[in-house]
């Protein structure tokens, strides 16, 4: 597998040139298929795709080529991670109290999010820092 590497341009908090693409053992550098305004890109278990969020949708394109595919028109949400069973998993505010976040979960083939984890904020719970841990076994994933 290619290493790659992909990241945002961005200057106070406004995306700049969008989500770009460089593999490990290149110089070039590619913007990734409809990630103009992409932000918390994070790579599929298999790196055969990358997935970010849009605004309050989550997107997907093939590293191979092709047209972006929506997942989900609201998956607004951060840390992002791609699980080995096809799941995405992050953490967002619910409507119902935008001052906690819950774990939320959504087929990467598309769908309807669905929460799994909330804290019990009455016995004083929270999600401090919260990232979902997915990947291959003995292969972490880290969010810089």
């Amino acid at each position: 597998m290619q290493r790659r590497i992909q990241w945002s341009l961005m200057a106070a908090g406004v995306v700049l040139a969008g989500l770009m693409l460089r593999y490990a053992d290149r110089l070039e550098v590619a913007p990734v298929a409809g990630g103009r305004r992409g932000l918390t890109p994070f790579f599929s278990p298999d790196g055969r795709w990358l997935g970010f969020g849009d605004g309050p949708a989550l997107i997907k394109v093939s590293l191979a080529g092709g047209a972006p595919v929506t997942i989900c028109d609201s998956c607004a949400g951060f840390s992002f991670t791609w699980g080995t069973d096809d799941t995405i998993r992050y953490h967002t505010a619910p409507p119902d109290n935008g001052g906690t976040r819950v774990l939320v979960a959504v087929s990467a083939q598309g769908g309807r999010p669905h929460e799994f984890a909330r804290p019990d904020s009455a016995s004083g719970e929270a999600f401090r820092t919260p990232i979902p841990a997915a990947g291959p076994p003995h292969r972490p994933v880290h969010h810089l």
